[in-house]
């Protein structure tokens, strides 16, 4: 019984070495590691490149608004839909297509401004029109603002290949970041490794940003719309976020 005892007891002690030796061991190997992980997360650089493509226009989004007020609801009605087909049927002779044009629809609002007896009632609908060719543009502005309770809104420019475009200004931001990188490590004396992440940087709109001078048309000055319309450029830019690993001296 005794001898048991004292075998038992051996066997205690030697199994708290080995789990203590073991516990060192596992200290040790997760301070190595984590040491090799800090310093290959160390040998990174991370880089920016952009890039921004000029071209001009080739369609566009144009917004006309009908208004109208008065102390008659229903004249406020007939008014605007009276002008509403007027600009539609300038807008059909002129070959723009149905599916190009879209209405919002009559809306109707009362306000009864110092004297509640005798409210007021305004009322506008909104017609968004796609051209194709922005040459006729200029033409149908000069016969829509000639319809009463018009009001054209400055256009929106767009290029009809974009996405395509978006794509090749990201491969040349890519191809930036890239050079930026080689060239930053080679006045280290050092060598560039492989990609570790790329983060596209969206700023602002992610559409096409237009660089034109339309101007706003009101009731006055209505002649001379050809010399206030310069369509302009649009810029079609991307900007890319680049880490790469650092290669061997």
């Amino acid at each position: 019984m005794k001898n048991f005892t004292l075998y038992n007891s051996k066997y205690i002690i030697q199994n708290i070495k080995i789990k203590t030796i073991l516990r060192l061991l596992l200290i040790i190997f997760l301070t190595f590691y984590g040491n090799l992980t800090l310093c290959q997360q160390d040998r990174i650089i991370e880089v920016t490149g952009t890039s921004e493509i000029l071209v001009s226009p080739d369609k566009l989004n144009w917004i006309i608004q009908v208004r109208n007020e008065n102390n008659s609801v229903q004249t406020v009605k007939t008014e605007i839909d009276r002008s509403t087909k007027e600009i539609l049927n300038v807008l059909k002779l002129a070959g723009v297509l149905e599916s190009d044009i879209q209405t919002s629809g009559i809306s109707l609002n009362k306000s009864y401004n110092d004297n509640p007896a005798t409210p007021k009632f305004n009322g506008y609908n909104s017609i968004f029109v796609k051209l194709s060719d922005i040459n006729s543009y200029v033409r149908l502005l000069d016969k829509i603002i000639d319809i009463k309770n018009s009001y054209p809104q400055s256009p929106q420019l767009l290029y009809s290949k974009e996405i395509e475009l978006r794509s090749q200004a990201r491969e040349q931001a890519l191809l930036s970041a890239k050079k930026k990188a080689a060239d930053m490590v080679s006045v280290l004396g050092l060598n560039l490794g492989g990609v570790i992440k790329i983060i596209e940087q969206v700023q602002g709109s992610y559409y096409s940003n237009p660089f034109n001078s339309t101007e706003s048309v009101s009731d006055s000055g209505m002649r001379g719309v050809e010399s206030i319309f310069r369509e302009g450029q649009i810029s079609i830019s991307a900007s890319v976020r680049v880490t790469f690993e650092l290669g061997n001296d």
